[in-house]
C-alpha cells in the first residue's frame, strides 16, 4: 500500500494516513524512502515534483509538517513545491511555503448528518432524562482526569457518561487511567458491547440527544500525545445538530474560531466561554466543570424551551456551512493541486 498519488509531475501524499509516530525527522525519511522504493522514484528526482500534502480529517500541524519539509528541501524541493492543506486552524501566511486551511472539513464526517436525517427525530419534544452528555470514547491521560473530576461533581444520574469504550484505547493507557478514575470502573459506556469506528458515528441510539447540555471533548489537548492544533471535529457540529447547547474541553481558542464560523454559542449563557482564554490545561478542565455546575444550578430543561429558536437557527448555520462547504473544500483542493479530483 502506498500514501503517494502520483499524477504527470506532482505527488499527492495523504499523509493523515501515517501514524502519529512518522512526524519525526528519522522516521519520515524512512517513511518517504519507502514510498519511493514502492513507487519506483530515485531520492535525486524527487525535486523534479511539485508536492501536496494532504491533512485529511487529522489536527496535523505545521509542527508535525515541518520533519517532512524541511526534508525535501534539503533533496532539492523547492519551497514553492511543497505545498499542504491543512484541517485545523493554520496562520498560512507565516509559512515558508503555501498552504491552504479547512477549519470545516470534519462537518460531516463518515456520513453522520445523512444517518440522522433517516432518523427523523422529533427535537423540540424529545425526552430530556439527564442536564448533560459527555462522550469520551476514546480514552486518554487528559480524559480520565476529566472523567474522575465529572465523576466527583456530579451526580450519576445527572450525566450521560462515555470514557474509554474504544477498549484498544482504554489498553494503551491503562495503567495510568487506573491511578486516575477511581469513582467508577471503566470503560464506562452506553452500548453494552464496544462498536465500531463507524458506528460510533452512525449511532442506533437516542439517549445522546437526551441531555440539553453537550460537554463535548474535542480531540486535540496539551496534555496528551497527538494534536495540540486547534482542531473543530464532528462532535462540535453534532452538538448543534443534536439542538444542545454547546461547552468546550479543547485547546484555548477553540470555542473564538466555533464563534467565527456563525454559530450561537451561548455566551450569555456561558459567562463568554471564558474559559477558553486560559493557557494551564489543569486549570481550564477546573474552570470548565465549575462553569457546568453553575449553569445546572438553573433549570436546564426550561433553558431549552426559552432559546429554542436559538437553538434551531444554529441547526440552519449548519446547513448552510454542509451544503456550501463541501463543495468549496473539493473546488478549492482541486485548484490548489491543479490536477484531477482524487476519488
Amino acid at each position: 500500500m502506498t500514501n503517494f498519488r502520483i499524477v504527470n509531475d506532482i505527488i499527492y501524499y495523504q499523509i493523515w494516513q501515517l501514524g502519529g509516530h512518522i512526524y519525526q525527522n528519522d522516521n519520515i525519511v524512512q517513511e518517504i524512502q519507502q514510498e519511493c522504493n514502492t513507487n519506483q522514484i530515485e531520492l535525486i528526482s524527487l525535486k523534479n515534483y511539485t508536492w501536496i500534502l494532504d491533512c485529511g480529517p487529522e489536527g496535523i500541524s505545521p509542527k508535525e509538517v515541518e520533519p517532512i519539509f524541511y526534508y525535501l528541501v534539503s533533496l532539492g524541493v523547492p519551497a514553492t513545491n511543497f505545498k499542504v492543506i491543512y484541517s485545523c486552524v493554520v496562520d498560512t501566511d507565516s509559512l515558508p511555503y503555501p498552504a491552504i486551511t479547512f477549519t470545516n472539513r470534519m462537518i460531516q464526517h463518515v456520513d453522520w448528518w445523512t444517518h440522522q436525517l433517516k432518523k427523523n427525530i422529533d427535537w423540540q419534544n424529545i425526552t430530556l432524562t439527564h442536564d448533560f452528555v459527555c462522550m469520551m470514547r476514546r480514552a486518554s491521560i487528559d480524559r480520565a482526569h476529566l472523567c474522575e473530576l465529572l465523576l466527583q461533581t456530579f451526580s450519576r444520574s445527572s450525566m450521560i457518561l462515555t470514557f474509554g469504550s474504544a477498549t484498544n484505547d482504554l489498553a494503551q493507557y491503562s495503567a495510568g487511567i487506573a491511578d486516575i478514575v477511581k469513582s467508577e470502573q471503566v470503560p464506562i459506556r452506553v452500548e453494552n458491547t464496544p462498536c465500531s469506528n463507524e458506528q460510533c458515528h452512525l449511532l442506533d441510539t437516542n439517549i445522546f440527544y437526551q441531555a440539553p447540555i453537550n460537554l463535548i471533548v474535542e480531540t486535540s489537548s496539551q496534555i496528551d500525545p497527538g494534536w495540540t492544533s486547534i482542531f473543530i471535529t464532528e462532535k462540535t457540529y453534532k452538538a448543534f445538530t443534536w439542538y444542545q447547547f454547546p461547552i468546550w474541553y479543547a485547546v484555548p481558542r477553540l470555542v473564538k474560531e466555533v464563534r467565527n464560523q456563525g454559530f450561537d454559542v451561548f455566551d450569555d449563557l456561558f459567562q463568554n466561554h471564558y474559559y477558553d482564554d486560559i493557557e494551564d490545561p489543569v486549570v481550564r478542565r477546573q474552570e470548565v466543570v465549575q462553569l457546568l455546575n453553575r449553569v445546572l444550578n438553573n433549570n436546564v430543561a426550561d433553558l431549552k424551551k426559552q432559546h429554542w429558536n436559538r437553538l434551531c437557527a444554529n441547526v440552519d448555520v449548519y446547513k448552510k456551512h454542509q451544503q456550501n462547504d463541501t463543495l468549496n473544500l473539493k473546488n478549492s483542493i482541486d485548484l490548489f493541486k491543479d490536477i484531477s479530483p482524487i476519488s
